[in-house]
């Protein structure tokens, strides 16, 4: 797996840079979640995608 840039952590601010960098290039978000659609701030974050 390759990747342009990676954002360790997926709290609101890594979340945000992620969306910021997708426009650049190809974006790995890491966080310690099993199941990262039950974390509330992502699930606003996508929806602003």
């Amino acid at each position: 797996m390759t990747a342009d840039f990676l954002i360790i952590g997926s709290g609101i601010a890594g979340l945000s840079l992620a969306l910021k960098l997708s426009k650049l290039g190809t974006v790995i978000v890491i966080t310690k979640s099993k199941r990262p659609n039950q974390i509330p701030t992502m699930r606003r974050a996508a929806l602003q995608l």
